[in-house]
């Protein structure tokens, strides 16, 4: 009886309920919402978007229980002007309220009904703020759930159409553009050349600075707006690819005879430089010049002793648009003259001068051996003329006789001046020309096969067809500059030394710490292009500096490294082998053992055998470090270097039987 009495107090309250909200919605008028609350100011009753337990049901209806809420709404998708909702279905019930927060009337009010699950608000402003929920419905019970938790979401912006690149610097790229109306802000998104894209940056101005590039380097740009949230984004731009400047060129100026020749370290993403000379209150382009690789620019035709001031910039090519680093520093120099190379010995003025030096002292078979008259002092030591500059750094290094010429290799120890090969007259031992190479190459070995000059380079034979180097030589040019090298060619070895014999050319690689090899190369088309085939290779000693056969079949091998005993791996000496050579004439030859091994003053070179006298060259003469210098190529008679050296007596007591 309770429990009847309980039940019919509930269906009263209910219907109580049903009649007030049948009141209030006529009053209202439709589905409108209640109101919320009321403002301290002016008592209006307004809605907060958040308060949806204060909508009102819909006429004629009552709410359900209090757990019986409309479960996972949420937004799905969103469009510049459509955003579409979907929620959990409710068993029982007809259909579903849609309904959405009015702004300017601070109240919720009633979209649509829909007997589906989701539901699709279309004809919306781009970039617009919503506020959505939802209740079920039963019709046939005039009841519906409480209301969802309501989603807040926007419609997405309009796309940026296009933008354009403001500014373009060495480490910084400048974008600007349009405002857009639905957008609230920017996200700028940059590929490199990896190809990979990342957003860098986002901004609500119409500018963004993409600042810590690196120089000379392409990038592509394009950029998304966004409404009130990041991740509300319209539609990518079209993308813009640009670059940045090329860095600021650091400049030397070095000072020559009536010409100064400009230097610079290589500007990454250059295409080309210029070159300007300050003249008087004018600033006047000299030079343009094209490529990356054009590190230099010698500026001819000035006046010893005056100063002259120069600039230059970097620049990069693209689309055909130049865009350019800013200017280097002002620097300025003073041309001179510059004397011709050197010809005097460097170090001993005199044969008692040399003959007392710890080279020959130290040294038993130097001090026995060496013939004097026929050594030959290095040129150059104390000045190189390159080109009209002054070089007092050039190390000899490889040596070679050509005909009536004795030619000698030297480098730059300060990497300034390009290598050179010094061609004197084998009879009078006299300079006669200093050849210029095209690049600033170790120039280790130096060889002649009768047509042309090989030199050494890295893993590489460089020749140079001999003709051109003779006429020089013969019209003793102060010097003659090699552009460009004939022919190069991988040997895939180092090449560090180079001798040649029974028509090949033999190669000898350098390791210190590590066997080296002996590679032997056929050459093809001498009086053309020369090209080398490898025809054997053999392991030899390491730390060979240089090698050269004998008429009466001995292998002797220049080996040396360091400049004294203090530094590790030092060794100066000439190894003498007796080679098996019945196979040399096809290239290959058996080491066989060492018969010799001679003492050598620091740094030996590379070696060369004329006549009877094998000759010596040294780098010592430009390392103050070395304790045994040498300033001159020393000879020795090739019989008193490959003269096997006799059996030490044993020193121990024999014993009778």
């Amino acid at each position: 009886m309770l429990q009847l009495f309980d039940s019919i107090r509930k269906w009263k309250a209910r219907i109580a309920v049903m009649i007030v909200a049948a009141l209030v919605c006529s009053l209202l008028g439709g589905f409108t919402a209640a109101p919320m609350a009321k403002a301290e100011e002016t008592g209006e009753e307004i809605y907060t978007p958040d308060r949806v337990d204060l909508i009102a049901p819909v006429e004629g209806a009552v709410f359900l229980e209090e757990k019986d809420v409309l479960t996972g709404l949420e937004v799905t998708e969103t469009t510049t002007d459509s955003i579409t909702v979907a929620w959990d279905e409710m068993p029982g019930m007809t259909s579903y309220l849609v309904y959405y927060y009015d702004f300017e009337k601070s109240a919720y009010v009633f979209l649509d009904e829909t007997k589906e699950q989701k539901y699709t608000w279309k004809d919306r402003k781009a970039g617009d703020e919503f506020y959505i929920t939802v209740c079920a419905y039963r019709q046939s019970s005039g009841e519906q759930s409480h209301f969802a938790e309501p989603v807040h979401t926007f419609t997405r912006p309009e796309a940026l159409t296009t933008f354009s690149i403001i500014k373009n610097a060495s480490t910084s790229i400048t974008l600007g553009w349009e405002k857009v109306e639905s957008a609230t802000g920017y996200l700028i998104y940059r590929t490199e050349a990896n190809g990979v894209e990342k957003k860098v940056g986002s901004t609500t101005t119409l500018e963004y600075k993409d600042a810590g590039l690196k120089s000379g380097v392409t990038y592509r740009y394009r950029i998304r707006t966004y409404f009130a949230d990041e991740e509300n984004t319209g539609e990518y731009s079209e993308q813009i690819s640009t670059t940045t400047n090329p860095g600021k060129p650091s400049m030397k100026l070095r000072a020559g005879n009536g010409r100064v020749k400009l230097t610079w370290t290589a500007v990454n993403g250059a295409t080309g430089y210029r070159i300007y000379q300050f003249k008087g209150s004018q600033v006047v382009l000299i030079a343009d010049l094209k490529g990356q690789s054009t590190v230099s620019y010698i500026r001819t035709g000035l006046k010893n002793g005056t100063k002259y001031y120069y600039t230059m910039i970097a620049y990069r090519t693209y689309k055909e648009k130049d865009y350019e680093s800013s200017k280097a520093t002002k620097i300025s120099a003073k041309p001179l003259t510059v004397a011709k190379t050197s010809t005097g010995a460097k170090l001993y003025k005199s044969k008692k001068a040399f003959l007392r030096s710890a080279a020959v002292k130290a040294c038993s078979f130097v001090k026995k051996q060496l013939n004097y008259a026929k050594s030959i002092v290095l040129p150059g030591m104390t000045n190189t003329n390159v080109l009209e500059f002054g070089s007092k750094t050039m190390v000899p290094q490889g040596m070679t006789f050509a005909g009536s010429y004795l030619l000698v290799s030297a480098y730059d120890s300060k990497r300034i001046d390009n290598s050179v090969v010094y061609v004197m007259s084998r009879s009078s031992k006299k300079l006669l020309t200093t050849v210029v190479l095209p690049n600033k190459t170790h120039a280790g070995g130096l060889a002649y096969d009768g047509r042309n000059l090989w030199i050494c380079q890295s893993t590489y034979l460089r020749s140079i067809p001999f003709a051109q180097i003779k006429k020089a030589a013969i019209a003793k040019k102060k010097y003659l500059e090699i552009k460009a090298y004939g022919t190069k060619n991988s040997l895939g070895q180092q090449a560090a030394a180079v001798t040649y014999y029974k028509g090949f050319l033999w190669v000898a690689s350098y390791s210190e710490i590590n066997s080296g090899y002996l590679g032997s190369y056929r050459i093809a088309d001498k009086n053309g292009k020369p090209v080398l085939t490898v025809c054997g290779r053999i392991k030899l000693p390491n730390r060979v500096q240089g090698l050269t056969f004998t008429s009466n079949g001995r292998l002797i091998l220049s080996r040396s490294c360091q400049t004294n005993s203090t530094k590790r791996g030092y060794l100066h000496q000439l190894d003498v082998y007796k080679p098996n050579l019945k196979k040399a004439r096809a290239g290959k030859i058996t080491l066989g053992k060492r018969n010799k091994v001679i003492n050598m003053p620091s740094m030996n070179e590379e070696i060369a055998v004329s006549g009877k006298y094998l000759y010596v060259n040294f780098e010592s003469v430009q390392f103050t470090s070395a304790t045994k210098r040498v300033d001159r190529i020393c000879a020795f008679k090739v019989a008193a270097v490959t003269k096997k050296q006799k059996a030490k007596k044993s020193t121990k007591k024999r014993t009778k039987k």
